[in-house]
């Protein structure tokens, strides 16, 4: 690979590489966005069964 020496190509290797994270973080976001309320959904379904067993064992484990 050549060394790139122009400051013509550094700002055009800067700007595809900016162009290119720009993209890239769309489709991050983009896929965050389809999956979200299935996330919430197990987040929270997680959640309740974590409760229910910390009331259950409380309930049950008295001294």
């Amino acid at each position: 690979m050549t060394p790139i020496t122009s400051w013509a190509d550094k700002f055009v290797s800067m700007c595809v590489g900016i162009l290119f994270g720009a993209f890239v973080l769309y489709c991050a976001v983009q896929l965050i966005a389809s999956i979200w309320p299935w996330l919430i959904a197990i987040v929270s379904i997680c959640g309740l069964v974590a409760v229910a067993v910390v009331v259950f064992r409380t309930t049950r484990d008295r001294w």
